[in-house]
C-alpha cells in the first residue's frame, strides 16, 4: 500500500472528519442571518503531520505503507 502526502510530510496540517465538518456548515447555513457580510469561520480540526497520519494508517492496517507525494501541479 501507498500513503500519498499532499505536501511536505513533516509539515503540520489541519485535518477534519468530513461528517463533522458538514454538520458545522449546515449549522452555519441555518444561521447566516446572524453573521456579517465577511466573517472568519474557524473549524477545530486535528493538527498533525502526514507522517503522523501515515503512522496511524499503518497501525490500523497492521502493515507498513510506502510514502509518496502528490505531483506539484495537482
Amino acid at each position: 500500500g501507498v500513503y500519498t502526502a499532499p505536501g511536505p510530510a513533516d509539515l503540520t496540517h489541519e485535518w477534519a472528519y468530513l461528517p463533522d465538518f458538514a454538520v458545522g456548515f449546515v449549522g452555519l447555513a441555518k444561521n447566516l442571518d446572524k453573521t456579517g457580510s465577511f466573517e472568519a469561520i474557524n473549524f477545530p480540526g486535528h493538527a498533525i503531520t502526514d507522517l503522523d497520519m501515515k503512522a496511524a494508517a499503518e497501525k490500523a492496517l497492521g502493515r507498513k505503507l510506502k510514502l509518496s507525494f502528490m505531483p506539484w501541479w495537482v
